[in-house]
């Protein structure tokens, strides 16, 4: 049975995904990206839960993600604009204020999925077992420690670079989960299930 790396994330409404696709077209104006996002195979999502599931556990898994969502009230999210990391090869993003019920989602989520994850992603896991992706499975592994709870930074990344523009705030609704496979750079390759 096949493992899949995994990531459980909110979807966006069409005009956002729209919106992360045009500032990742300019990003690539500066440079060549390593990250061209589409609406297709290269989703823009906010990440909530990262780790590996074994493909048995995927329906019990989709199902869980079921629940939590029925259980969740739509929650409005406030994208504060543009952040760039700060390292020799800046990520751009759209950055999200990390409320107390995208917090109590994310909790919801560790709790229902978190036993059927595994901290333990290796390449071979990831959508289409790309080389070079050291960098993406160690996100993957560290992200219950790294970006769970207060620490967690919720973000769209938009790609590579840093860009002079601003982006006006703005808030918006998703009305969508899904858990998809990983690609290269913790990409969202494939919707493996939604609701």
């Amino acid at each position: 049975m096949p493992r899949f790396a995994i990531d459980v994330v909110i979807l966006l409404p069409p005009p956002v995904v729209d919106l992360a696709i045009a500032w990742n077209r300019r990003l690539s104006l500066l440079s060549k990206q390593s990250i061209e996002l589409n609406n297709i195979d290269l989703l823009p999502h906010i990440s909530l839960l990262m780790g590996c599931v074994d493909g048995h556990n995927l329906h019990a898994a989709v199902g869980l993600l079921q629940s939590v969502f029925k259980n969740t009230p739509l929650m409005t999210l406030d994208v504060m604009g543009l952040k760039f990391t700060e390292d020799s090869h800046p990520v751009a993003v759209l950055d999200i204020r990390p409320s107390s019920s995208l917090l109590a989602l994310q909790q919801s989520l560790l709790v229902k999925l978190g036993p059927l994850m595994t901290q333990d992603a290796t390449e071979a896991d990831l959508y289409g077992a790309p080389p070079d992706s050291a960098s993406a499975v160690k996100w993957i592994n560290s992200f219950r420690e790294e970006q769970v709870g207060l620490k967690f930074w919720p973000h769209v990344t938009l790609g590579h670079g840093r860009i002079g523009e601003t982006q006006e705030a703005f808030s918006f609704t998703p009305d969508r989960l899904a858990i998809c496979h990983l690609g290269k750079h913790c990409t969202c390759r494939d919707v493996l299930g939604f609701v």
